[in-house]
Formats: structure tokens, C-alpha cells, sequence
């Protein structure tokens, strides 16, 4: 499933701006990833109660004190998919990334859990 997802990133930004880096398709990747995580976290939370301590601080200092973590997590990767990257293109081959099932797909994959993780989120008062 990630494969697919690194594999439609790289083909459309080498569609639209001739770019063969796998650099780009690895963070948007890493990102869906997390999306993922986020997701199952607030299904956890939705059906358990279970919650995380939250670090204290104001929101910006949360967020800052995230970011060392992202920066890791893209690094790690971006490492992970750079040595894959050419068995990942090879593996789906010179199919049209642009179709409406492949486009559905990478909706469905990366927008919905986000989606779902939002509503499952949002404070009812």
C-alpha cells in the first residue's frame, strides 16, 4: 500500500515537473503514514478512552518541540524508500498513474483516514 502511494507521488511529480528525486514521494509517504497513525489513534481513543499525557506548554511550544521528531521521521524515510525506490518504479512499470482507479485508490488511502481521525477528534459540547 505504501509502495503504491511512493510509486503515485513519484510518477506525478515526474509527470509535472520532471523531477526523479524520490525525496518528495518518501515525505508525502511518511505523511500518509502518519495520517494513518493519527487515525488509529483516535480510534483508540474513541472506543478505550485511552489518551496520551499531553506535553505541557502552549500550542506553539507543542508543536516546536514536535518538530525535531518530524524532522526524523522524514529523514528515516526518505533513507528507507532512496534504497527501494528503483524496485518500487520497476515493480508497477510504465502503467499511467493518472487513472481514475489509481486516483481513487490514493484518496481513499490518504484522505480518509484523515477524514475519519478528524470527526472521530472533534470536541462535541
Amino acid at each position: 500500500m505504501y509502495n503504491f502511494i511512493f510509486w503515485f507521488f513519484y510518477r506525478f511529480f515526474e509527470w509535472r515537473d520532471g523531477d526523479r528525486s524520490p525525496l518528495v514521494a518518501a515525505v508525502v509517504t511518511a505523511v500518509v503514514v502518519l495520517f494513518h497513525l493519527g487515525f488509529l489513534y483516535a480510534l483508540i481513543r474513541e472506543c478505550t478512552g485511552f489518551s496520551f499525557p499531553r506535553i505541557a506548554g502552549s500550542y506553539s511550544h507543542r508543536k516546536a518541540v514536535m518538530v525535531p521528531f518530524m524532522i526524523i521521521w522524514f529523514v528515516i524515510s526518505y533513507l528507507y524508500f532512496k534504497s527501494r525506490s528503483s524496485r518500487i518504479i520497476e515493480k508497477y512499470g510504465d502503467q499511467k498513474f493518472g487513472t481514475f482507479r489509481n486516483i481513487a485508490f490514493v484518496i481513499v488511502i490518504a484522505v480518509l483516514p484523515l477524514l475519519v481521525a478528524i470527526l472521530l477528534s472533534r470536541k462535541v459540547e
